[in-house]
């Protein structure tokens, strides 16, 4: 599993049709890391309350940024703290829905892709992907 920054895929306004213009993917993964990506989140953050530092799972390779999941009480999904820093602030209803966008790459079905962070209330955030292929 790969975890990587994308910005600027708009390329300053170019392409017009880009659904996001920086998001942060999670990709290049199977099943077996998906389910473990999904009891991580499960333990860490839903029945234990910490944080989650993705790029410290030992399957999971930080491309060019570091990721903590955290939960709490705003909902406002990635913000981008300093250089190749960022946190993912939710509240518990949104990493349960995080789990559940897993869910189905758990299971064999390996197309396709998730937002992992549709429920924030933030519209001007960066996104956060989730896809087995690293598209959209």
């Amino acid at each position: 599993m790969k975890l990587e920054f994308l910005n600027d895929l708009s390329d300053g306004g170019k392409y017009g049709e880009v659904i996001s213009d920086n998001l942060i993917r999670l990709y290049d993964f199977d099943c077996a890391e998906a389910r473990m990506l999904m009891q991580l989140i499960q333990e860490n953050l839903l029945n234990k309350r910490n944080n989650l530092d993705l790029n410290e799972i030992h399957f999971i390779e930080a491309l060019n940024c570091k990721l903590q999941l955290k939960v709490s009480t705003l909902n406002t999904g990635i913000v981008h703290l300093e250089n190749d820093q960022f946190v993912c602030l939710m509240n518990a209803e949104s990493y349960k829905h995080m789990v559940s966008n897993i869910e189905p790459f758990t299971e064999g079905e390996l197309n396709g892709f998730n937002w992992l962070d549709d429920l924030v209330d933030n519209d001007n955030q960066i996104d956060f992907l989730f896809s087995p292929g690293g598209g959209w």
